[in-house]
Formats: structure tokens, sequence, C-alpha cells
């Protein structure tokens, strides 16, 4: 085998460059993945925010845009903060779903809070925003919850909010436009 010792200084630094070069582009997207006990930490207390403003939600609770936009915010945090790095590989479906419903979630809350707004207007104008919202959002948040709950005690996982897999943690009380005019989720 040939030493590089014996290479004259400006080929050895060349060479030296070009293998850091290497492994610096190999490694470009390269993230550190969050160890399970970060992840879990992360992912407790998102199912914590999602739990606590489902709960507020369908107990009709959130009273006004302000409400309806600093729940959306509590959302968007949380979510931030749990997809801060990548997830470990065993969960990453789990996550990927989670993901969905946070982001779904927040997008509700913050067209449920314009949908307050109008209700300075008028009362059938708020109704009317309410309606426009279909089923299909509630459902489709509903079921990123449930499938993300589902995949996570598969993998072991035993968080409060997950359920037990009988239930679906906080996607349970997803369902729409109640009759009273709030909303359950």
């Amino acid at each position: 085998m040939r030493s590089h010792a014996n290479l004259p200084a400006p080929v050895s630094g060349a060479l030296a460059l070009a293998i850091v070069l290497v492994l610096a582009i190999a490694c470009a997207g390269c993230t550190p993945r969050q160890s399970q006990d970060q992840y879990e930490e992360r992912l407790g207390n998102a199912l914590a925010v999602r739990d606590s403003v489902s709960s507020e939600l369908s107990g009709n609770q959130l009273t006004d845009a302000k409400a309806y936009d600093e729940a959306a915010a509590k959302v968007s945090a949380a979510l931030d903060e749990l997809d801060a790095d990548p997830p470990p590989s065993n969960v990453k479906d789990a996550h990927e779903r989670m993901v969905s419903g946070m982001e779904g979630l927040s997008v509700l809350l913050k067209r449920l809070g314009r949908c307050e707004a109008l209700a300075t207007a008028s009362a059938q104008d708020r109704r009317a925003c309410r309606q426009s919202i279909g089923q299909d959002v509630y459902d489709t948040i509903r079921n990123d919850f449930t499938e993300a709950n589902t995949i996570y005690r598969q993998e072991g996982l035993s968080l409060a909010g997950l359920g037990s897999g009988d239930e679906t943690g906080g996607g349970d009380s997803l369902g729409g436009e109640n009759s009273d005019g709030g909303d359950e989720l």
C-alpha cells in the first residue's frame, strides 16, 4: 500500500480536502434522529396539547376569535416541537399522521376563529361560515389521529393520550358542528 507521506504537500493537502468534501457532501442531508426518549417526551407534550385543545373545542370553551387563535398557536407550537428533528425510524409513519392531524387541527381552529370574528357582523354569517367547514375536514383529522395512535401503540409506546386500543385518544371527540353551535373534536 502506498503512503501519502511521500506525496508533495499540495497533492497530500488536496487529497485530504477531497476526502473531507466527499464526507461533507455525503452527510449534507444527514440530520440526527431524535432518540426514542426525546421523541416520546415531545410526543407526550403534543398529545397533551391536542387533548387539551380538543376538550376545549368540544366543551364550547373557545368563545371568541382570540381564543381560537390562541388554541391554534398552542397546536402549532407543539407541532413545531414534535417535528423539530426527524422521528425514530420505527415511528415514522405514525409521526407523519400525527403531524398531518396537528396541521389539520391548527387550520381548523384558524378557520373557526375567522367564523367567530364574523359573529360581530351577524350570527347568520357566523353560522354560514361554520357550516361551510365540511364534515370531511373533521373526519380527516380524526382519522389521522386514530391511525397515528394505533401505530404508536403497535410500536410499544404507551403514553397518556394514545388510548388503550379501544379508543383513539384525542381523536374520539372529533365530530364536527353539533346542534348547539359548538364543535366536537
